[in-house]
């Protein structure tokens, strides 16, 4: 018998002992690996191999966030979980909303989180027309069903493909049995006015941007026929107002065609743009999730919508006609069995269906195609993909001890945009660079996994992708040891890719750019990982090196290529500047990242993680440091427990052109956000809970540009920054039926 399968056998035997001693029943079949790694203090994950494995011992750092953290925090969105209970994560907020998603302080500004992968229960959530992956609202997943959220730390496309350059960001949904019942939630939210400058001004009610969210979930376990069959899912709504948004004016200037000062609207003085903005900033989303499983056989849908009206600079000021909305729809049949007793095979079948429709109302000729003042310019992207995908683990000798994973999936899929000019009096512009392609995706991975004995791991893997855009190889290899007591030392070596979208693929706007043959953006790492675990404490202390190369950024273009786009007719003769997406940025980054968590006694669990980061080169709105610390205290089982958490965000460059001219710092100060939380039974009431949260950040603007300014003129020197919300409060019930 290998070491493997005695130390195996040995730790379960400790388990079943532990597990008598505590009174705890025996788990079934299906739990019983996490039953046993949470006896024994210790974490299981799937996204950093598809498969279950023991934390430490997993191929790439994987954080780990809890339903019971989430609810004791009293926390609302991903962002916020991942912010506030993770680590080496961070979030911006760019001008049209959403979040943009970094790690270990590398983000790329304005790609709205197409440089990370999510997930949930393993389905990709970023669409293929542009990548797009949502944190906050927009996200549409509603948080009572989530069991745990998985974070995988740097390059994941060895077995994820593209997006997975920065980390893989996996929401693991409960079972029934967690989920039993019929859940019924109602929760209500108030966020203080946006003010430039970062003062803080709570205003008059009417100027609190009040949000309402209404969820109804439900989940149920029984047998048909002998087998057994489980639902759950959840179906909400959440609205925000638009509140107040207190903004500076900014001169614009005249119009390029009219000589006359600019036109954005009659909420805006001729010629400037901003002041007091209550018809923008609100947001709508209704979304579903529901969940079936009979036997082995597994089908999930989701669907979600999402409608914002962005307070920016694209349009005119404070207008209702313009707005940004999103759908989603997905469904998944998997299946997994055995076959034999060392063989387990794995199909997965994927559909899904993205809409993206974007307004913007202009009073102006200068921004209008027509020959006439007044116009609102519609743009439609979106995508259709059908994907299948087959995995095949081998155990070779039975015991865990050698596994082998191989992976194929194929997708077609359709993706295409366009875009028209609808003038106030009813002309409508040509189609602005419309297409429509059908593609063609496909991967190929390999891992084998040695674990020969219970200190010691090792695995390797590559991946192959290839689409009609481009192709990729990502490999990986870690190794981790147990040299001593709760000790683990790991070292990680991977790659990953991001494939360019069709809409950069496709980037071209008469006037302004002209499209190009795009590369893959590149990135490589290695991570040296030393983790201790004594009792229920574990710390952790991390080294990394990262290369991104072949990055897809905005240039101007010599005068030889515009001559030429003039010629083609790419351009229209008057154009003076033409510009081009292309693989020309690179940078490379080193760092370290502390971190615990634990019990301090049973009633007290804490956590803190700090992550400091040094770049070859600025990015914009990414912080070199970053991290959170958390405490919460359960004051018994029908008290409430009080939860206290802090996020840091260091300073950012600002996300502003290069030649922009504008004079003042280019960097904005470090941002703190405490958050503090009440959460638990109604007293009296069994089936009724409650949360109720306050959040409150430090005075300190975004890194983004505000409104229709982004180079310097006389009138206007320094740069308009976006504000950010200083205080919020929510307050939420929770009813349990059944």
């Amino acid at each position: 018998m290998s070491n493997w399968r005695l130390a195996r056998k040995g730790t379960a035997a400790a388990a079943a002992a532990i597990a008598w001693l505590l009174g705890v029943a025996p788990a079934v079949a299906e739990d019983a690996d996490a039953e046993l790694e949470a006896l024994l203090g210790r974490t299981v994950v799937s996204s950093a191999s598809r498969t279950s494995e023991v934390g430490d011992m997993a191929p790439s750092t994987t954080v780990v966030i809890t339903a019971e953290d989430i609810r004791r925090h009293g926390v609302q969105t991903l962002d916020q979980a991942i912010a506030l209970l993770g680590r080496g994560m961070h979030f911006g907020i760019p001008q049209r909303g959403g979040s943009d998603a970094g790690a270990r302080g590398v983000m790329f500004a304005s790609d709205y989180g197409n440089h990370i992968l999510l997930l949930v229960d393993g389905h990709v959530l970023n669409e293929p027309w542009a990548g797009t992956s949502y944190y906050d609202r927009g996200a549409g997943i509603p948080l009572e069903l989530v069991d745990h959220i998985e974070v995988m730390l740097g390059p994941g496309s060895v077995m994820y493909g593209s997006n997975a350059m920065l980390a893989v960001v996996n929401v693991i949904t409960k079972r029934a049995k967690d989920f039993q019942g019929l859940h019924v939630i109602a929760e209500a939210t108030a966020r203080s006015p946006l003010v430039e400058g970062g003062a803080f001004e709570l205003g008059a009610p009417g100027d609190l941007a009040l949000g309402r969210r209404l969820a109804v979930g439900w989940g149920q376990k029984a047998r048909v026929l002998g087998v057994p069959v489980e639902t759950v899912g959840e179906v909400e709504w959440y609205h925000q107002g638009p509140g107040l948004h207190r903004l500076r004016l900014q001169d614009y200037g005249d119009d390029a065609y009219t000589a006359a000062p600019k036109d954005f609207g009659p909420r805006s003085p001729p010629g400037q743009w901003g002041g007091d903005a209550r018809r923008n900033g609100g947001m709508d989303v209704p979304a579903a999730y529901v969940v079936l499983r009979a036997g082995q056989v597994r089908a999930a849908l989701r669907t979600a919508y999402l409608r914002r009206g962005p307070v920016n600079g694209f349009g005119d000021f404070d207008t209702a006609q313009s707005y940004d909305a999103e759908r989603w729809t997905s469904f998944d049949l998997s299946h997994e069995g055995r076959i034999g007793e060392r063989l387990t095979l794995s199909s997965r079948l994927f559909a899904d269906e993205f809409g993206y429709t974007s307004r913007s109302a202009y009073s102006s000729l200068e921004d209008c195609a027509a020959a006439t003042p007044g116009c609102t310019w519609n743009y439609w992207g979106g995508s259709r993909q059908l994907r299948l995908e087959e995995q095949l683990t081998v155990d070779w000798l039975g015991d865990g001890a050698q596994q082998t994973t191989l992976g194929v999936t194929g997708a077609l899929r359709r993706v295409g945009a366009s875009s028209v000019y609808l003038a106030d009096s009813g002309e409508i512009s040509p189609p602005v660079v419309p297409y429509e392609e059908d593609e063609r995706a496909g991967a190929l991975w390999l891992q084998h996994a040695y674990r020969p004995t219970s200190f010691a791991a090792f695995s390797a893997g590559l991946r192959a992708d290839a689409d009609d855009r481009a192709s990729a190889l990502s490999p990986r290899g870690a190794a981790s040891v147990s040299p001593w007591g709760g000790g683990t030392v790991r070292l990680t070596y991977a790659e990953g890719f991001r494939s360019p979208t069709s809409y950069e693929v496709n980037y071209a706007f008469p006037g302004y750019s002209v499209s190009s043959a795009l590369d893959p953006e590149r990135a490589r790492g290695i991570e040296l990982t030393v983790e201790q675990r004594v009792a229920e404490e574990r710390f952790s202390l991390a080294g990394f090196a990262y290369e991104y190369r072949d990055l897809i950024a905005e240039r101007a273009l010599t005068a030889a290529e515009l001559s030429r786009a003039i010629q083609d007719g790419l351009l229209t003769p008057d154009v003076t500047d033409g510009y081009r997406l292309s693989n020309s940025g690179s940078v490379r980054t080193a760092g370290g990242e502390l971190s615990g968590d634990g019990r301090l006694r049973r009633s007290v669990s804490w956590g803190a993680a700090l992550t400091a980061a040094w770049k070859s080169e600025k990015l914009a709105a990414a912080p070199d440091l970053s991290g959170n610390a958390r405490v919460a205290w359960e004051l018994g089982e029908k008290l409430p427990t009080l939860a206290v958490a802090g996020a840091l965000t260091g300073s950012r460059p600002i996300a502003k052109p290069t030649d922009s001219g504008f004079v003042g710092p280019d960097r904005v100060g470090p941002r703190v956000v405490v958050r503090g939380a009440i959460t638990g039974p109604v007293p009296g009431v069994d089936w009724l809970s409650y949360r109720a949260a306050v959040s409150w950040a430090t005075s300190a603007p975004s890194p983004y540009l505000l409104g229709p300014t982004n180079y310097a003129t006389t009138a206007e020197p320094r740069p308009h920054l976006a504000p950010e919300e200083r205080l919020s409060a929510m307050l939420g019930l929770s009813a349990t039926l059944f």
